[in-house]
C-alpha cells in the first residue's frame, strides 16, 4: 500500500480534464533531511513526502541543476489530490543544452501506478526517479532520448517563514549551490554518456489546498556558482500582496566547496550507523542567514502589448531589485538598535530565456478549453546575472561584506496571468 494513503472510502472522480492536465502536463505552478534509516532529523525539516488532506492539495519537488559544461536540468516530482483518486504523481523536467536546446521528459502515474517508500523519501514514477536518502540525493531518468544521472548532497535544510508564505503554504529549501556530479546522454540511446558536475538547488512545496487560491505567481532568484550561493524568492497572490525571502549560505565545510564533490566523511567515535550520515551532514552545514523584509521588484520596461494590445500578462521584468534591512546592533550593553543598516542590498538582471512552459499545450484542443476556464500556468527560466551585497556575517566586523557577482537563473511560475504593471 502507498504510505500515503489512508483507509477510507473512494472520493467521486473529478473532471477529466484535471486529470489529463496533472498527469500528462504536470507543470501546474504551484533542515536537517531524514537519516539515512528514514527517520527525521529533530527541530529541522525533512524533504519526505507528506500526507495530504484536502481533495486539492498537492506537493511538489523542484531540482535546479547548473552543470559547468553549460547544462542545465530542471525537474519536478509531484503528488497531489486533484484528478480521480488520491495521490496522483507526475515527474516533468526539462534539459537545456548550451545550443539552447531543450529535451523533455515527464512520467504521470494515477495511485496505484507509482512506488514511493515506506519512509517517503524516494519516489519512482514511471522511468523518472527520485530518491532522498542520506547521503546523497539521485535524480535517474531512463528515457530513450534523455538518461540522466545525478546525484548532490543536500546543504541548506531550512524553511521560510509562514509569515511570508502563509499557513496553508510551506517552502522548504533543502539544497542551494551543493555539488552536483553524474552522467548525461541526449538523444539516440548510441550517444554516449556525458560526465558533469556542477551545483543543485532543491525546495520541497507542499499546498494544502488547490495552489491557485494561495499564489497566482512565484518568482525565484537562483545564484549557485560562487561562495556564497543566493536564493530570493517571491510570492504574489490574488490580491496584489506581496511576500518575499532571502536565504544564502556561508562556506564552512559543505562538500559543495571541496574540490573533490562528496568527499568520504569518517563519522565520529561511537557513531551509529544509522546517524552516520546525518552527523557529517551536520558537521558540513554552512550557516544560513534569513530575513522577512525582502522586496523583490520588477522595475518598468518600454511598453510591449500582447497579440491583441492588451499588456503581456506573462511579462518577465528585465530587472529585479533586492533590498532588505535590519537593526544595527552596538557592540557593548545595552545591545539596542542604533538605525537600519542595508543587510542585502544588490540587483538581479535577467537575460536570454532558456525554457517557457506551458503545461496546457501538451493536452487535446477540446481538452485544454476545459482546463483553461480554471487555470493558464506557465513557467519561464531566464538566464539571470546577480549585482548582490550579503551582510557580514552576525560575529564578523563590517570588512567582511560580501559582494555576489555571478550569473544564475529567474524563474517566474505563473499559476495564473498576472498584469504587467
Amino acid at each position: 500500500m502507498n504510505p500515503l494513503v489512508k483507509p477510507r472510502p473512494r472520493r467521486r472522480a473529478r473532471y477529466a480534464a484535471c486529470s489529463l492536465l496533472l498527469l500528462v502536463a504536470s507543470a501546474s505552478l504551484a533542515g536537517a533531511p531524514a537519516a539515512a534509516d528514514g527517520s527525521p532529523a529533530r527541530s529541522l525539516p525533512s524533504p519526505a513526502a507528506v500526507k495530504l488532506g484536502a481533495s486539492d492539495a498537492s506537493q511538489y519537488w523542484d531540482l535546479t541543476v547548473d552543470l559547468e559544461n553549460d547544462y542545465r536540468v530542471f525537474a519536478r516530482f509531484q503528488i497531489t489530490n486533484q484528478g480521480p483518486g488520491e495521490n496522483n504523481a507526475t515527474a516533468i523536467g526539462h534539459v537545456v543544452a548550451p545550443n539552447g536546446k531543450a529535451t523533455k521528459f515527464r512520467n504521470g502515474r494515477l495511485e496505484s501506478g507509482w512506488t514511493l517508500s515506506k519512509d517517503r523519501l524516494d519516489l519512482d514514477v514511471g522511468k523518472s526517479h527520485f530518491d532522498m536518502h542520506l547521503p546523497r540525493y539521485s535524480l535517474r531518468v531512463n528515457k530513450s532520448d534523455v538518461r540522466i544521472r545525478l546525484a548532490f548532497a543536500p546543504n541548506a535544510l531550512l524553511r521560510a517563514p509562514s509569515r511570508v508564505t502563509g499557513k496553508r503554504y510551506t517552502v522548504d529549501l533543502l539544497a542551494l549551490g551543493a555539488a552536483a556530479k553524474g552522467t548525461l546522454r541526449l538523444g539516440s540511446k548510441s550517444n554516449p554518456e556525458m560526465p558533469v558536475t556542477g551545483f543543485a538547488a532543491l525546495t520541497h512545496t507542499i499546498a494544502k489546498k488547490d495552489e491557485t487560491d494561495l499564489a497566482r505567481r512565484r518568482i525565484e532568484l537562483v545564484s549557485q556558482r560562487g561562495t556564497h550561493p543566493l536564493y530570493v524568492v517571491q510570492f504574489l497572490d490574488d490580491d496584489q500582496d506581496k511576500t518575499s525571502w532571502a536565504a544564502w549560505l556561508e562556506p564552512r565545510c559543505d562538500p559543495a566547496f571541496d574540490p573533490k564533490p562528496f568527499p568520504d566523511v569518517k563519522p565520529a567515535s561511537g557513531e551509529t550507523d544509522t546517524r552516520k550520515a546525518e552527523s557529517a551532514l551536520r558537521r558540513c552545514i554552512r550557516v544560513i542567514h534569513s530575513s522577512l523584509k525582502i522586496e523583490v521588484e520588477g522595475r518598468r520596461a518600454t511598453k510591449g502589448r500582447g497579440k491583441r494590445g492588451e499588456k503581456d500578462p506573462y511579462w518577465i521584468p528585465p530587472r529585479f531589485r533586492v533590498t532588505t534591512s535590519v537593526p544595527r546592533m552596538t557592540s557593548t550593553p545595552p545591545a539596542a538598535p542604533t538605525g537600519p543598516v542595508n543587510a542585502l542590498d544588490g540587483q538581479v538582471t535577467t537575460g536570454a530565456r532558456l525554457l517557457k512552459y506551458k503545461a496546457l499545450d501538451d493536452l487535446p484542443g477540446p481538452i485544454r478549453f476545459l482546463a483553461r476556464l480554471s487555470t493558464r500556468p506557465m513557467r519561464v527560466w531566464s538566464v539571470a546575472s546577480f549585482d548582490v551585497t550579503l551582510p557580514p556575517s552576525l560575529d564578523s566586523e563590517p570588512k567582511s561584506i560580501q559582494t555576489i557577482q555571478s550569473p544564475g537563473v529567474a524563474i517566474v511560475s505563473f499559476l495564473n496571468p498576472v498584469t504587467r504593471p
